[in-house]
């Protein structure tokens, strides 16, 4: 009889895999081995925020399986990363994996960098597309938008 190990082989895989802009959502999938049926994952991701000020969110899945020659299933987390996040820097993400004695498989950290958005916004039309109908709440014979916009000079 072998003794109990804690889990191995726990790696993370991000997806997307190297970089994202904030506000953006994020994959992460742990994977392991371990010789039992019942193992819990935690994930903790961490950042800066554009304050300065730090960012962290945890998620916890327990996993179990009929058999220890089934495969385990999938340890997949969403992470919706906030739009405060501050570009240029990365996001970490930690996993453990802890099984049914308490013994813990660490993974590599794994990280995704926080691109910079370096295109300004452009307002590519404030006009309405001709022929476009508008009315308002007070819908006068005087009001330009109770009746039907046409464009000054017609094509």
């Amino acid at each position: 009889m072998k003794p109990n190990q804690p889990p191995q082989n726990v790696t993370i895989t991000l997806i997307p895999p190297d970089s994202i802009y904030p506000g953006n959502h994020a994959l992460a999938k742990v994977k392991f081995d371990d010789e039992g049926t019942f193992a819990t994952v935690q994930i903790d991701v961490s950042a800066t925020q554009t304050d300065g000020s730090s960012y962290a969110n945890t998620q916890n899945k327990t996993l179990t399986r009929a058999k220890v020659d089934d495969p385990w299933p999938d340890a997949a987390f969403d992470f919706n990363l906030p739009a405060t996040l501050k570009e240029g820097t990365a996001a970490t993400f930690h996993a453990t994996v802890t099984d049914v004695r308490g013994l813990n498989g660490i993974a590599p950290a794994a990280t995704l960098n926080l691109s910079v958005d370096t295109i300004a916004p452009q307002a590519l039309s404030l006009t309405p597309a001709p022929q476009t109908t508008t009315t308002s709440a007070r819908n006068t014979r005087s009001s330009p938008w109770s009746r039907t916009w046409r464009p000054a000079h017609p094509r």
